[in-house]
């Protein structure tokens, strides 16, 4: 799987901020050229990276994942979303839990730790699966819901996780740990996960989902991943890994 990390933002990132050093487009990542997961108009001038998109999974709806507009643009062949909101996304519906194949992978959408101002809405983490590679796409969201943690057991071990990183280190006690992530939150669940083995000893970690107001610059957060442990790498704009 070759993943191609768009945008790596949080939602207090907007184009007002586009000429500032270490700028951070929306978080949406493509993977293998084919999948697409959420997207705004924040990665437009990305489009060249693109190229032809089958399926679209949006996470949830909040509008730093969601845009109509941008939707509309790209065309892709189908997209799904949990099934609280998928028709307002022109989308197919999704049941957390229900696997379903699409682009040529096995997904499973399971519920995160997160919310919206959707009182119905369930955000969605996603298992991605081929016959070689198994991805956990977790952001939005703090921790893993128990629920998940079991499908990750049944489907173990994991190749790699994309995590949410938004609150970096230097805020403990910042409420937004109720539905996302420190890095030292990060950190100890890649431990968890392979000490349990659901994730596999040479496994790799992402980090996206960054807040401008919550992290140090890029340079910085790679001199941190020495301190967070191997495997662990906090992404930028236009990062491409494979696994």
């Amino acid at each position: 799987m070759k993943l191609t990390f768009l945008g790596t933002g949080a939602a207090d990132w907007g184009e007002m901020h586009r000429n500032m050093p270490g700028f951070r487009r929306y978080t949406s990542t493509l993977i293998d050229g084919k999948l697409l997961i959420d997207g705004t108009a924040m990665i437009q001038d990305q489009l060249s990276f693109l190229g032809s998109v089958e399926c679209m999974l949006y996470t949830h709806s909040h509008r730093d994942h969601f845009d109509a507009d941008f939707q509309r643009k790209i065309q892709p062949k189908k997209a799904y979303a949990e099934k609280s909101w998928a028709a307002d996304a022109n989308a197919l519906p999704l049941i957390p839990g229900v696997p379903f194949e699409e682009a040529g992978y096995t997904i499973i959408p399971l519920p995160s730790n997160h919310s919206t101002g959707r009182n119905d809405e369930q955000p969605l983490n996603y298992l991605i699966m081929t016959d070689e590679k198994k991805l956990l796409y977790a952001t939005d969201g703090a921790w893993l819901t128990n629920r998940t943690y079991h499908a990750i057991r049944e489907n173990a071990p994991l190749d790699a996780i994309v995590f949410d990183g938004t609150v970096g280190d230097d805020f403990p006690n910042d409420w937004r740990v109720f539905e996302h992530n420190t890095l030292t939150m990060v950190r100890d669940m890649k431990k968890a996960l392979v000490l349990m083995g659901a994730l596999r000893e040479d496994g790799h970690v992402f980090v996206t989902h960054l807040a401008r107001t919550l992290h140090a610059d890029q340079k910085t957060l790679e001199e941190t991943e020495w301190k967070l442990g191997s495997g662990i790498t906090v992404c930028y704009d236009g990062m491409t890994d494979e696994i």
